[in-house]
């Protein structure tokens, strides 16, 4: 196969699925091909919503009930996963700044017009700030709550 694209799925894998789906993609995937993974990240909001004594901000049982698990990892479980089965792991995207929480509380405090002109600075721009995040020393960001992110592994 000449790659492979998982958008908002991996997350909803337990660990032996994950890791089942990654052994599966580098076997299908031709030398050289990209899988691409998209998933939720430990972020944060999510680190704050923790401190607030909600354990289901790191992972779980969905709210929704049945058997629907989550799970957000922070950039360096991501990598150790997929370096478990890709010898190429590249960290291609990183989304640290909650840019649709914030839209929203700008919009409460500012009137929505604000808050959607809000967003649409963060889709346009916001990178930048996750971008000096990822670059931030790493004896610095451990003491900093871990970024989100989007990956891409390739095999």
């Amino acid at each position: 196969m000449a790659g492979a694209t998982s958008a908002q799925c991996y997350e909803h894998l337990r660990p032996g699925d994950r890791h089942r789906m990654l052994g599966e993609a580098a076997r299908v995937l031709a030398p050289g091909a990209r899988l691409v993974v998209s998933t939720l990240n430990y972020s944060l909001t999510f680190r704050l919503w923790k401190l607030q004594g909600n354990e289901g901000a790191r992972g779980g049982e969905h709210m929704y009930g049945s058997d629907y698990h989550y799970v957000r990892q922070t950039p360096r479980e991501f990598r150790a996963e997929l370096t478990t089965v890709f010898d190429d792991v590249d960290l291609a995207a990183t989304r640290s700044i909650p840019a649709r929480s914030l839209s929203v509380a700008v919009g409460k405090v500012a009137g929505r017009r604000r808050g959607d002109a809000f967003m649409g600075w963060m889709s346009r721009t916001g990178y930048r700030i996750d971008r000096a995040i990822e670059r931030t020393p790493p004896g610095l960001r451990q003491r900093l709550p871990a970024a989100g992110h989007g990956h891409a592994g390739s095999r």
